[in-house]
């Protein structure tokens, strides 16, 4: 458990005798000749999906110190329990024990009664294992037969200082088993909106510069991890999540696309999500955010930008408490459907 820093001991694993990785299948442990079913990964030993397969993903989170990640991974995961779920018609559950089920059940009854999650500590002091959702969804196969599809989606709460120099981003590694990335960006951190961070009490948190710091990092990381010379765009995709959108509604219209309620039909509306992207990368380059742009334009040959508020409203940053209006997630879940849409997990098209 390197890569995590857990010192908490797990059960003995093997290789799989099985040259495919198929579910349903059992082997004899070379040490005690028992048998056994149970999967795992090699690396941070989570217990994997009984149908995990060559084709589930694993999509990671990164961002700085206090970008909101835990409220926007609590909120997330909540939605895909509920109505993202629903809108697709499929099924999820979680798998395994990874401590942070419980974690994200907590937050999410905290946040339910007005409170905000604390910082996430570093991974060398609060070890950490993913949070391993099984999405299942009914599809059609080449032939027009309809069978059930099990995705693993798995995703890792790290602490923005992890992330916040080129060697301690390298201490990441489970970063670079990633299929596509969410990257959350708290508006906040780019340098136009400081007077608007020192007026909400959230001026002290963190860095202006913090925000391309750690993107770049997260870049020559997944550059050295994949092979990507200099001179060459990273074909893995990345989807830039701007959070607390709400606490910026004063500066966006309310008929502007990015405040318009998220799409209904169980598909990846690839038009509203273009039109928000231009909306966004406005937004950011009013704010002087136009190093971000410029880095993402430079080394990716797949971005997409959002703006979510995983609160719905703006709460109070000095107490620490959400609005008394309750939690009400806009847009939370649009850029993973992105990933998934990329992976053609859930189909693309015009929603309503």
């Amino acid at each position: 458990m390197r890569q995590l820093r857990d010192a908490t001991p797990v059960q003995k694993a093997f290789p799989s005798p099985f040259k495919l990785f198929r579910s349903g299948q059992r082997a004899e442990c070379p040490a005690c000749a028992g048998t056994a079913g149970t999967r795992v990964c090699p690396a941070c030993r989570s217990v994997l999906p009984s149908a995990f397969g060559s084709g589930s993903p694993m999509f990671g989170m990164v961002g700085t110190r206090a970008a909101g990640k835990t409220v926007y991974l609590t909120v997330l995961v909540s939605e895909l329990q509920e109505p993202t779920r629903r809108r697709f018609g499929a099924a999820t559950y979680f798998v395994g024990e990874s401590p942070m089920i419980k974690d994200v059940r907590e937050w999410r009854r905290g946040m339910d009664n007005g409170a905000l999650p604390q910082l996430t500590e570093r991974a060398a002091v609060l070890a950490r294992t993913p949070v391993v959702i099984d999405w299942q969804q009914e599809r059609r196969n080449g032939i027009g037969v309809r069978r059930v599809a099990s995705t693993a989606l798995s995703f890792y709460d790290t602490a923005g200082e992890d992330l916040e120099t080129t060697n301690s981003t390298k201490d990441q590694q489970y970063l670079t088993a990633t299929d596509g990335l969410i990257v959350v960006l708290d508006p906040f951190q780019i340098a136009g909106n400081t007077k608007r961070a020192a007026d909400r009490g959230v001026a002290d948190r963190y860095d202006p510069d913090h925000p391309l710091q750690v993107l770049s990092n997260v870049t020559e990381m997944l550059r050295a991890a994949d092979g990507v010379r200099h001179d060459r765009k990273i074909n893995r995709p990345l989807a830039v999540a701007v959070t607390k959108i709400d606490a910026f509604y004063d500066q966006i219209p309310a008929d502007s696309p990015i405040r318009r309620p998220a799409p209904t039909a169980p598909r990846f509306d690839e038009a509203d999500s273009l039109d928000i992207h231009q909306h966004v990368a406005g937004l950011i380059n009013e704010w002087g955010g136009d190093d971000v742009l410029r880095h993402l334009e430079m080394n990716y040959r797949r971005f997409r930008l959002f703006a979510v508020s995983a609160l719905g409203a703006e709460p109070d940053y000095r107490s620490g408490r959400t609005d008394s209006h309750g939690v009400r997630p806009h847009r939370v879940s649009e850029p993973l459907l992105w990933l998934m849409a990329n992976r053609r997990i859930v189909g693309t098209g015009k929603g309503q």
